[in-house]
């Protein structure tokens, strides 16, 4: 059986599946040796994405945030140099 947008949704708290790469990023991927956002897990970058749509949207709303995590996030990806591949 295929695993389609649905199961993905299902397992990824209803996430789209172009948030992912958003969600990788913020919780991090031992496999790939990307270490994430200390304090972010599996159950808290899900309800940013959902509420911010990415991690642009995380940082962009950053200062008027109420969620600690939220602000993390964003001193976390604002000290990155994002590469434009």
């Amino acid at each position: 059986m295929p695993y389609t947008e649905r199961d993905f949704r299902a397992e990824f708290c209803g996430l789209d599946p172009a948030q992912f790469v958003d969600l990788l990023a913020m919780v991090g991927d031992s496999s790939d040796n990307i270490p994430g956002v200390e304090g972010i897990g599996p159950k808290t970058a899900p309800k940013l994405l959902e509420a911010y749509g990415n991690i642009e949207g995380c940082i962009a709303n950053a200062s008027a945030a109420r969620n600690k995590r939220v602000r993390e996030v964003s001193v976390y990806f604002s000290s990155l140099t994002v590469c434009p591949y």
